[in-house]
């Protein structure tokens, strides 16, 4: 019944005036509304709250090429805080490192044309060492990127930002602690690419994960600092706190739809984590946001 009940609420959502007549008021005010969409991998299977299936992921990606004005990150961030015609922007992100994002996710972007930003944990790259997330999870191992897979990302237009060194907790770090992180990253990706890195998530990426004084050195290290809340950014924004919606397992096309138009992002329970696959998710994502949406 709630999945039924929630299906309708979305297509009644859809099929309203509302999306049209918010969008109306926002050109008249010349305020861009820019959304970020967070991934982690695509792969199959997708059955663990991190994944998004290449099929799904494929669907979803030609859904915003025909329907939005999808944009870098840095080009994204730079319309909502400048005044000028309103623009509905969507921006992609990756998080971590994994290595399905430069041989699944990356290709499929590419046969479309579509810019992504991809964050990620400089430790972790051509490491088997497991993400922290993945252990609490007890997930199978997980193939990470090679710096060679970074730099080709970067090579074919991909930005590359970020996710500090060890995928570190920012609400819980020391102040020195959370610095190296952040300057470490940011040092090791400049070294490996060659250009500056200006570009920065914070791991797990809810307010419990964020004090004011890592917040602080977060922004003195880099121009733009995103976090993993669901939301929408619409002009003006505090480019140290961009609001991202995390995609994960158990979004489906319609509520994909939904959230996009800005419909309230419900926090239902996951399947998968109602049925115990993922233990220890709420350690990695604080809320599920997009991927607790189910039909």
């Amino acid at each position: 019944m709630k999945r039924t009940v929630k299906a309708a609420l979305m297509h009644g959502f859809l099929a309203s005036r509302f999306p049209a007549v918010r969008n109306a008021v926002d050109r008249r005010r010349q305020r861009s509304r820019l959304t970020v969409l967070t991934y982690h991998q695509v792969k199959e299977p997708a059955d663990d709250c991190s994944t998004v299936s290449p099929a799904a992921f494929s669907e979803q990606m030609r859904h915003l090429k025909m329907h939005y004005d999808v944009v870098s990150l840095s080009e994204g961030v730079a319309a909502v805080t400048a005044r000028g015609p309103a623009r509905r922007l969507v921006a992609i992100t990756f998080d971590d490192g994994y290595r399905d994002n430069a041989t699944v996710a990356a290709p499929i972007l590419r046969s479309l044309g579509l810019p992504a930003c991809f964050f990620v944990s400089t430790d972790m790259i051509g490491s088997a060492v497991p993400f922290p997330h993945d252990v609490a999870q007890r997930r199978p191992p997980q193939e990470h990127m090679s710096w060679d897979d970074v730099r080709e990302l970067a090579a074919n237009g991909f930005e590359i930002g970020s996710h500090t060194c060890s995928h570190a907790d920012m609400g819980a770090v020391t102040v020195a602690q959370g610095r190296d992180e952040l300057r470490g990253s940011r040092e090791r990706i400049e070294h490996e690419l060659g250009r500056p890195v200006s570009l920065f998530a914070f791991p797990y990426g809810h307010r419990t994960n964020v004090r004011p004084d890592t917040h602080a050195a977060a922004a003195r290290e880099y121009d733009v600092c995103c976090l993993a809340e669901g939301g929408h950014n619409v002009a003006p924004v505090d480019v140290r706190a961009i609001r991202r919606i995390v995609v994960s397992t158990g979004v489906t096309f319609l509520a994909f739809q939904a959230i996009l138009e800005g419909f309230p992002m419900l926090r239902l329970n996951n399947p998968l984590v109602d049925a115990g696959v993922a233990d220890g998710v709420e350690q990695h994502r604080g809320r599920l946001a997009v991927g607790q949406l189910r039909r």
